[in-house]
């Protein structure tokens, strides 16, 4: 191989180390401490007797953010265990958990209400079934 050849592929190579890494600390810029890096399949958790039960919150109770599975942190507290955008976000949970908890729990119970309205519509349908009616259309 020519030495321009490889000077050029570890360019490349250079700026794709490059870009991967602004993408992920601009995905976080919002964070109170400024953009951070991820690090995939974190976990932090206090010690506990019992097992911890999964929260299932989908949303960053800190930023806000739907949350990327491949980024995804999670930290137990008190027997729970709640996801996070990354590994940052977990820091700040810890400074006043109640205040995020509030929000995780928030989220659940509109996550809820939500579940309840789609199987209430989903139940009047399959009732009008009766009335020549197939899931909102008229035949």
């Amino acid at each position: 191989m020519s030495k321009k050849k490889i000077i050029l592929v570890a360019v490349v190579l250079f700026m794709f180390g490059l870009t991967t890494s602004s993408f992920a600390q601009m995905k976080c810029a919002g964070h109170p401490s400024g953009g951070h890096k991820h690090n995939s399949s974190v976990s932090t958790t206090q010690t506990s007797q019992e097992k911890a039960v999964a929260v299932g919150n989908k949303v960053c109770p800190v930023l806000n953010e739907k949350i990327d599975e491949r980024n995804k942190a999670t930290y137990e507290y008190k027997g729970k265990v709640y996801n996070f955008c990354c590994a940052s976000c977990i820091e700040e949970f810890k400074k006043d958990p109640q205040k995020y908890i509030k929000k995780v729990k928030e989220e659940l119970q509109a996550e809820s209400k939500e579940m309840q309205h789609k199987t209430q519509m989903e139940s009047e349908v399959e009732s009008a079934g009766d009335k020549d009616v197939h899931r909102g259309h008229q035949h």
